[in-house]
Formats: C-alpha cells, structure tokens, sequence
C-alpha cells in the first residue's frame, strides 16, 4: 500500500534527537504558575499613627488578661468564672482549635513515611492454554501477604508550606479562644454594672417618691387651712403618681438586668436572686497618664485577639500558596512492594521461593491537567487576598475602636465633673424651694420645679456615670483585655 511504502523511504532521526524532542514538548506542555499571583497587601501598623489622638494614655492603661480583678468585687469574679466555664460560645471556639490541631496533624502524617500490610486468600482458575502445566484449568487456592512501604521527596516544599498553613489556622484558632473569652468577660461585666447602676436608679426612685409624698403631705396640710387651691393639690398628687410610675419602671429595669446576667452566666433565673447588690466606685481600671507606651497601632497588634489571629491567618494563606505554587514541580517518591504470592500452602507461604521484593523512586511531573493545578493557584491567591483585606479591616477598626472609647471615656470624665456641679447647685435650690413654701415665702409650683430639676440633674448624673462604666469596658475590650502572645510564634 502506499503509506506502507512511505513508511519504509522515511529515515527516522537518532535517538538522542528524539529524547531532546521529547524532553522539549514535555517541558512546553508543563502546568505553569505564569501570570498568577496575590494582589492584595498588608497594612503596615507603623503607618498608622494615633500618637496625636491619645497623648494621654500611659503605660497604666493596658488591661491584663482576668482584667476583671481589679474591680475588686469576689462576686464578680465568681460570675465571670462560672460563665467561662459553661458558655456554648468558648466550647464552640475550643472545639474548633481542636478540630484545627487534628487538621495540622493530618498535614504532618502526609509527609511522613507511611508503611502498610495486607493479606488474603483467592480461589484462581486460569484456562489451560495460558498455563497447562500449572493448573491444568482446575481452580486454585492461593494465599498472598504484601507489605507497602512510600515515602514522598517533597522536593519542593509542598507538604511542609501545607504544615505550615495548617499550624497557622489552628493557631489563628487558638486565638479565637481568648477572642471568646475576652468577648464573654466583658459582657458578664457590663450586666453586672447594667444591673448594678440600675439598683442605684431604683433608690433615686424611691428617694424621688419619698421626696413627692413629703411635700404632697405639705400641700394638703396647707389646702386643709386654706392657704393654698385644688390646682395645687392635683399637681402634688400628679408628682407624686409620675415618681411612682419611675419607681415601678426602676424596678422592672433591676429585673430585666438581673435575668440578663444569669443568661450570661447560662443559669436560671434562680441562680441570681441571692446575689448581694454590688458597690461599685467610678471605674478606675484605666489610669489615663500622660504618655503613650509606644504606637498604638502597633501595641494593638500583639494584644487583641481579632489582630493576632487575623495576622496567623494571613501567614497560614501565604503558606498555603507556596504550596500550591510547589505543585507545579516535579515530585520524586520513593516506593517499595515486598511479600509473597501465589502460595498455595500456609506453611510456605513465607519461604524464600515464594518472596518477592521491589524497591525504587517515580517520578511525577504535571503535563496536562485541564487547568485544576492552574484553578487551585488562583483560588489560594485569592483566599490570601481575602485574608490580607480582613487584617487590614481589623486593624484599622480595632485601632478606631480603641481610640474612640478612650476619648468617649475622657469626655465622660469631664462630663460627670460638671454635672456633679449642677447636681449640688439643683439640691441646694430645691432645699431653698422647700423651705420657702414651708415658711410661706414661695409657691408649691416653685417647690415642684426645684424638686424635678433636682432629680432629674441626680438621673442625668447616674445615666453619665453607667455610660462612664460601660464606656470603660468597651474599652479594656478594645485594647484586648489584657491578651499577650509571643510576636516571635
């Protein structure tokens, strides 16, 4: 036939070209990473200056872990205890750094040697044409034991960036622990002062109801004699039913807050009806000095939880696109078979005629896969890409965060100080209303009106300290609670 005779005039080329041909179209048909690479970058902490914004906060200022002990207050620290140890949310996050130390386990046992053994027995029946001799097209009992013995190179340093990702995640999830704690501390504190400042509220309440019945008392006398009309009276007794009203409310507030901490704390609401009520002075947990240990931006990164685990996971998604990248590699592995076959006596079964052996590396180069090595690159760039945006995210808002709470916190100071003003001076005009309309000098509406302003300069004043207190603890929340890990881990 004609291409038979084609066939047969066509000189092959030599061997040696015929390797240098092939080697080249291997080589071009290789998976590349060409092209493919993170886009996103880091913030740089130092970069972000707050020295301007807290010229006042001195080294005093950053909690410690269990920051909650320095109020002082046993029974406080008995709550906080007893909510860390039975709160879904820190078993949920314990549970998950477990899961992530099993992962990181895994990822080790990949780059180990791994030895396996197996062993069976089979009924064979060959035809008699492809060995007459040795079965004669009767059916055979064989026994067979095998060991397997592998071991990958990793050449490139796939499987230990894999490690190192899979260290990192479950670091980032151990962080996540402290997160949880810190989260769920400061939570059972502000309802502890929640409930607390409400207490207070209610005997303002009371002193209120107190201080209406007394004049109401006043104006009935003085209706009885004459000296003053029925407008007067209803205005007395409306005072009086409006600080009743607050008093009541007061009083469903101390409730609500009561049964906020148990929940808190995940007990019935039992658990906190033989609590004492609490003393608690103004929140001295931040001694706010004249000096800025350090850059707040860069101090934050090694003291909230969110940033330090942030920044792992950013280190885990780095590693785990070197992993990938390293794919793209020629992998060598070494491999080895040993055992025994075709035996057909349990007794020779290990006998030396009967053993076999086989060892020796392979090799493993990616040629055509249809783009899943290609695929898997660009979706661990933009995993890093995502991680890298999280940071950034974190840190900028913790470093706002903090700084917000610590100029809220220093408003509020100053707030309270002239208020605590305006309190005295509204006391000291209701004394004077009181005692005039007592000695007949003044009105009872004039006594009304002292007597309000008064109280509502008392509640203006309770409401600045609860913000005080709840302002502070967002803030020992916002510097981390007094969480510390080594930078160098």
């Amino acid at each position: 036939m004609p291409s038979q005779t084609l066939t047969r005039q066509r000189r092959w080329p030599s061997s040696a070209l015929i390797s240098a041909l092939a080697a080249s179209a291997l080589l071009a048909a290789c998976a590349s990473p060409a092209g493919l690479a993170p886009q996103a970058q880091a913030l740089d902490a130092t970069r972000l200056s707050a020295t301007r914004s807290t010229t006042d906060l001195s080294p005093a200022a950053w909690p410690r872990q269990d920051w909650w002990t320095a109020l002082g207050d046993a029974q406080l620290n008995s709550l906080i205890e007893r909510a860390l140890k039975g709160s879904p949310t820190l078993a949920l996050a314990q549970a998950r750094w477990r899961e992530a130390q099993a992962a990181a386990g895994g990822v080790l046992a990949q780059s180990r040697p791994s030895v396996g053994a197996s062993g069976g027995v089979s009924l064979t029946r060959l035809p008699t044409g492809l060995a007459p001799q040795v079965l004669d097209g009767n059916p055979k009992l064989g026994e067979n034991a095998l060991v397997r013995a592998s071991w990958d190179l990793d050449l490139w340093g796939a499987n230990a960036q894999a490690l190192q990702a899979a260290v990192g995640q479950a670091r980032a999830a151990e962080v996540d622990t402290h997160a949880a704690r810190l989260a769920l501390s400061t939570q059972v504190t502000q309802a502890y002062v929640a409930w607390a400042q409400a207490q207070v509220t209610q005997k303002l309440a009371q002193t209120g109801v107190d201080t209406a019945t007394r004049l109401l008392a006043l104006v009935q006398q003085r209706s009885r004699d004459g000296l003053d009309n029925a407008i007067t009276l209803a205005r007395s007794r409306s005072a009086q039913a409006q600080a009743r009203q607050q008093l009541e409310a007061s009083r469903q507030t101390v409730q609500h807050a009561r049964l906020a901490l148990a929940t808190l704390i995940g007990a019935g609401p039992d658990s906190t009806l033989d609590l004492r009520a609490p003393r608690l002075d103004a929140p001295a947990l931040l001694a706010l000095g004249r000096r800025l240990p350090g850059d707040l931006a860069v101090g934050l990164l090694g003291r909230r939880p969110d940033l330090v685990a942030a920044r792992w996971r950013v280190e885990a998604a780095q590693a785990s696109v070197s992993a990938q990248k390293a794919r793209f590699m020629p992998n060598v592995s070494l491999g080895a078979l040993a055992g025994s076959l075709g035996s057909q006596d349990t007794l020779t079964l290990f006998s030396i005629p009967s053993l076999f052996a086989n060892i020796g590396p392979s090799i493993s180069l990616p040629l055509f896969d249809g783009g899943r090595l290609r695929a898997g690159l660009a979706q661990q760039d933009a995993r890093y890409d995502q991680a890298v945006a999280q940071y950034n995210q974190t840190l900028v808002t913790a470093l706002n965060d903090a700084v917000d709470q610590w100029q809220t916190r220093r408003a509020l100071d100053a707030q309270i100080a002239a208020q605590q003003t305006a309190v005295d001076q509204a006391a000291k005009a209701a004394d004077l209303a009181r005692l005039r309309y007592r000695e007949g000098l003044g009105n009872a509406l004039e006594a009304l009106d002292a007597q309000t302003a008064a109280l509502a300069a008392q509640q203006q004043q309770q409401g600045l300290r609860q913000r005080q207190w709840q302002t502070s603890l967002a803030l020992v929340a916002a510097l981390g609670g007094g969480f510390a890990t080594d930078p160098a881990r």
